[in-house]
């Protein structure tokens, strides 16, 4: 039992400290990147960004998509990865199903 205690212990442990490693990496890292609206700061700035600072249609684009919906919201970067969200008109002439029973 004594043995088991131990284990659990060591167990919870290095739980806690890979936490905060991650904690702390997340906290470095969301400033190189995009992760909310109006940027890691909330005010549209990305202190560690190396972006640049002037756009045309052709000039400092690295991508384009035609968004197929209507979108209100701010692409999220992270890494080479991006995020963004849409909203896409359904047409379904079904009615709509009743709740099932017992809630």
């Amino acid at each position: 039992m004594k043995n088991m205690k131990a284990f659990a212990g060591a167990i919870f442990t290095l739980l806690m400290l890979a936490g905060i490693a991650s904690a702390d990496d997340y906290e470095q890292d969301k400033n190189m990147y995009w992760p909310q609206w109006r940027g890691p700061l909330g005010n549209g700035v990305a202190p560690l960004s190396d972006a640049p600072l002037h756009f045309s249609a052709t000039e400092n684009v690295k991508w384009k998509f035609e968004d197929p919906g209507r979108g209100f919201s701010t692409p999220i970067i992270w890494g080479d990865k991006i995020f963004m969200t849409t909203a896409l008109e359904i047409k379904d002439d079904t009615p709509p199903q009743p709740p099932p029973a017992g809630g």
